[in-house]
């Protein structure tokens, strides 16, 4: 390694091991303001689409979300998020963050096993079924998800704070889903409150 390589190493290493030591139980929320883009009229969504996100939904509602050709289960209000659906292990959710082994698939099983569903996606997709079809037991099912992930992932705990780019991807979950939840009435204590 450079030197250059080392310093910035060091760096990193000494900026987790104070994130470790800092007892924070994670930012302050309120006073967001929703705005930006305009979602487009329902009417003019091609009905073949609707058809098909809403039959997803209903996939999902049922318990069946497919990662990597493997069944995420999606029925429960508080599935386990830190279980690897391909090999059955279960990570430590109370490990610091950048602790984890996160590339020994005998401690935690193949990691993109264990992020993909975390990603949320399947969230964004009933959060856009709501939006289509005005059901509530897709907005109540998204919002089930997002508070069973908010509990089970404590800031810097867990397999899913290690990576930056996961993290960005559930920020996007978060945004999309927050739009298109907004004419749901619970949204607001689900993200402001």
């Amino acid at each position: 390694m450079s030197v250059a390589e080392i310093t910035w190493r060091t760096r990193t290493a000494f900026i987790q091991q104070s994130w470790r030591a800092a007892k924070s139980s994670g930012p302050a929320v309120g006073g967001i303001a929703w705005t930006g883009v305009t979602l487009p009229a329902l009417e003019t969504v091609d009905p073949l689409a609707k058809q098909r996100l809403l039959h997803a939904a209903e996939e999902i509602l049922a318990g069946r979300w497919a990662v990597f050709g493997r069944t995420f289960d999606t029925a429960p209000s508080d599935p386990d998020w830190h279980r690897d659906i391909q090999t059955g292990i279960r990570s430590d959710p109370r490990q610091y963050c950048f602790a984890v082994p996160y590339r020994d698939p005998l401690q935690v099983g193949t990691v993109k096993y264990v992020w993909e569903p975390s990603r949320l996606h399947h969230v964004t997709l009933l959060a856009a079924a709501y939006r289509f079809s005005g059901d509530a037991r897709f907005a109540e099912h998204a919002a089930a998800h997002l508070k069973s992930w908010w509990r089970a992932n404590p800031p810097l705990r867990g397999i899913h704070w290690l990576s930056g780019i996961e993290l960005g991807m559930r920020l996007i979950a978060f945004v999309w889903t927050r739009r298109l939840l907004s004419d749901w009435p619970g949204v607001a204590a689900l993200f402001e409150r």
